[in-house]
């Protein structure tokens, strides 16, 4: 639809709308194969500084204030409005999105789970994906399920994350370690986990150069598959944390995951009430694991 001009054809002066680009991972280069999770990958760097390029000369590229403007007014600016969002904080966000970004001035708000930061450790997803990459065997049993590996390793990949996203967390608690063992493999190194991640530093330079840090839970748990008071937890620990590491406020919030299915109207109470945060998207595309 792009190359066909379509989106051109969208009136600069039309109602006004808001939609979220949201990213996790950016290939540096050419597309390589990841001992991780292929599915949070999404555009090399080209593509991604070809699609920034279009949306800032097309289209109003908000920053958070700028959305808090607009909903204190109760009117968005006319024409295009967009916001860009980051997932997670892999350390390409810095190295590579980031430095693009600043070229042209774009805003844009990088959603940390401060858990993974603080300890240096990936998110259950990665951990999954590379057990199952990993692992020699063909088959394994886990929590009485037999699991066919050389059937395909991605669908295997979904079941479990889907588990990881609907069950309580209660029942998925230990998963990642119950997996290792069945897998007979080990966990990646804390080297190979903390190089795909930001620092406190990479995320402190961000803002002092104008980028926004929002909330993204502690331990990036489904907020659904938690208890009102674990839920109330995971939003005061990750914004008190992110306060102390930033030096500045948190007033935006992404649920993980973020499908209806994912947070309740608990949450959004929960929410308000740990500072005003305000939930600016879901992820309402599926997520799809391990693309190769």
């Amino acid at each position: 639809l792009y190359r066909l001009g379509v989106f051109d054809a969208w009136p600069k002066g039309a109602a006004s709308r808001l939609v979220v680009f949201n990213y996790h991972r950016i290939h540096a280069g050419a597309v390589l194969p990841t001992p991780f999770d292929d599915g949070v990958f999404g555009p090399t760097a080209a593509t991604f500084e070809a699609q920034v390029s279009w949306l800032a000369r097309n289209c109003n590229v908000l920053s958070e204030q700028d959305m808090l403007d607009a909903l204190a007014r109760h009117r968005w600016p006319r024409g295009r409005n967009v916001v860009i969002t980051f997932d997670d904080a892999y350390h390409e966000q810095f190295t590579v999105a980031w430095p693009i970004l600043r070229q042209r001035s774009l805003p844009a708000i990088i959603f940390v789970p401060t858990q993974s930061v603080s300890e240096r450790r990936v998110g259950w997803w990665d951990q999954i994906a590379w057990l199952l990459k990993e692992t020699a065997r063909d088959r394994f049993v886990l929590d009485g399920t037999e699991y066919e590996v050389r059937a395909g390793r991605e669908a295997v990949a979904a079941k479990l994350m889907a588990r990881m996203k609907l069950e309580k967390a209660s029942a998925t608690s230990g998963l990642v370690e119950r997996l290792s063992a069945a897998c007979g493999v080990p966990l990646p190194s804390q080297e190979q986990q903390d190089e795909q991640l930001m620092t406190w530093a990479d995320l402190r330079e961000i803002a002092r150069q104008g980028g926004t840090i929002g909330a993204h839970t502690h331990s990036h748990r489904v907020l659904a598959t938690l208890s009102a008071d674990e839920q109330e937890n995971e939003l005061r620990t990750c914004r008190d944390i992110l306060i102390s590491a930033i030096g500045q406020p948190v007033r935006s919030l992404a649920y993980p995951v973020g499908n209806y299915t994912h947070f309740g109207r608990q949450t959004k109470v929960i929410a308000r009430r740990r500072g005003g945060m305000i939930c600016l998207y879901f992820h309402l595309a599926p997520y799809t694991p391990m693309s190769t």
